[in-house]
């Protein structure tokens, strides 16, 4: 009689248990195998205390209780409430990111309990998570639409989504608007010069600095539509390099007109002729020549990579910076000395971005035309680095950036409004927003003759071009200067 009311008693305490946690209460993604494991351990545990009733055989089962919880960790699940009891701190703790991830987001992938998250909770109301899931195949756009519908019981207004890896996302809740870095326009007033590795040029989406490193790199691609601010985010890129004396620059404008002027007197070469595509070649061959040398010879010691040593004053980096390159590219329209003259340059070029990178060689292009015309796919697609200020097509964006992942910062989403704003693509392959500094081309001019003084050179003479030196000569008194 005893254990028929034990095993009716056990059948009672499992009904009540599997009832709220099958609904939902506990666990709705995995109700089914945690609720009966839960129940059956308890019903089990509750049988054999009320079927063994002596006082001796409850001591010694409690000490046997109390063993498994504090020494048998798996174990845990097993005893009278046990997932409850073991999960309870972790699921009402404000403080834990599971209490985030299952109970307020339900971000927990189905039927895994692999992830790892850690959470971070601000003064001002933003929550920051770091959840990596565990699972391959999950998406930003389900992260985002899932973080998204916990909105109201997260008690924010917006939430943002940034990849950092293949399943792995970081979160950021907010209970009220955050301005935008991004808005801001940030202008320098003062110029240092690189550091032999990297320049900072502007800020990211979260306020934090948007650096690039020109180690290791032999070709940069910035394209985007006229006025975006690419020439003004170029004094971002390369002023500082012109300010100091570990790098080499050489400047072809192929625009013709002004806005290169603030960098001719610091500038190893300055080629300003929109016409004579012939002399561009020449000058670029001639620089391809000079990088082919330093290749073979590595004058910087006895290592073949010139950065394992890094520039200095005595074998600098060498910058070749080609704004609107498809002046030089694009053979459309030209005739036939003219296109031979446009393929001189592709190969020049091509090679200096498919071999300069150990000789510490690099090509800046910049165009506002990013087709495969205008900027050759052999030289866009050996660019280690690649930035596309504001475009308006999908295909404009693709030409510079390549494939953007789905759920990444898009060319195409900058407002026409945010001149200096650009989408920088990550050697992961995730694009990044981001949005220049503005130096105005006085101020670089100005702080370059301050940090870097050098003799004025003398103005060339319009009504006499070429006539008293071959364009051979004239390239090596160029590059000597």
């Amino acid at each position: 009689m005893e254990n028929m009311l034990a095993i009716l008693a056990a059948l009672v305490v499992a009904a009540l248990m599997i009832w709220p946690l099958w609904t939902g209460i506990y666990d709705p993604e995995e109700k089914g195998r945690r609720a009966f494991t839960c129940a059956i351990a308890t019903s089990v545990w509750t049988w054999w205390y009320l079927a063994h009733i002596d006082g001796m055989t409850w001591a010694a089962t409690t000490l046997v209780i109390l063993a498994l919880a504090l020494f048998v960790r798996p174990a845990r699940v097993l005893l009278p409430l046990g997932a409850w009891l073991v999960s309870w701190r972790y699921r009402t703790s404000k403080k834990s990111a599971t209490y985030f991830v299952e109970r307020v987001i339900g971000l927990r992938p189905i039927g895994s309990r692999d992830y790892r998250a850690d959470v971070t909770v601000y003064k001002d109301g933003e929550t920051k998570l770091s959840f990596d899931c565990g699972v391959a195949g999950v998406t930003t756009e389900t992260v985002t639409r899932v973080c998204e519908e916990a909105l109201g019981a997260m008690r924010c207004v917006t939430v943002t989504v940034t990849p950092e890896s293949p399943g792995r996302w970081t979160i950021r809740y907010y209970r009220d608007l955050p301005e935008d870095p991004l808005d801001d326009v940030h202008e320098l007033a003062h110029l240092k010069p690189w550091n032999g590795t990297m320049v900072r040029y502007g800020v990211t989406g979260d306020g934090s600095p948007a650096t690039l490193s020109f180690a290791q790199t032999s070709g940069i691609v910035v394209g985007g539509v006229p006025g975006a601010g690419k020439s003004a985010g170029a004094i971002d890129l390369v002023a500082p390099l012109l300010a100091s004396d570990r790098a080499r620059v050489f400047v072809f404008d192929g625009k013709g007109g002004a806005d290169w002027e603030w960098a001719r007197e610091a500038a190893a070469s300055f080629y300003q002729d929109d016409g004579d595509i012939g002399a561009v070649a020449d000058r670029l061959e001639k620089l391809d020549t000079e990088m082919r040398r330093d290749l073979r010879g590595h004058p910087w010691g006895t290592d073949p990579d010139f950065w394992h040593g890094g520039p200095s004053s005595e074998h600098p980096f060498h910058l070749v910076v080609i704004d609107e390159c498809q002046t030089y590219f694009d053979a459309t329209g030209l005739d036939k000395d003219g296109k031979a003259a446009v393929a001189r340059c592709v190969r020049a070029v091509t090679d200096l971005v498919k071999k300069g990178r150990s000789a510490g060689w690099c090509c800046l292009l910049l165009t506002q035309k990013p087709t495969s015309e205008a900027l050759p796919t052999a030289i866009r697609d050996n660019a280690a680095m690649r930035l596309a200020f504001r475009v308006t097509t999908a295909e404009a964006a693709k030409a510079v950036l390549g494939t953007i992942p789905d759920g990444d910062p898009s060319p195409t989403e900058i407002p026409a409004s945010r001149r200096g704003g650009a989408v920088v693509q990550g050697e992961d392959g995730h694009t990044q927003a981001v949005r220049f500094y503005y130096m105005s081309p006085e101020t670089a001019q100005q702080e370059l003759a301050r940090l870097k003084p050098t003799e004025p050179k003398p103005a060339p003479n319009p009504y006499v071009r070429w006539a008293s030196m071959s364009t051979l000569e004239q390239v090596e008194q160029d590059l000597m200067q």
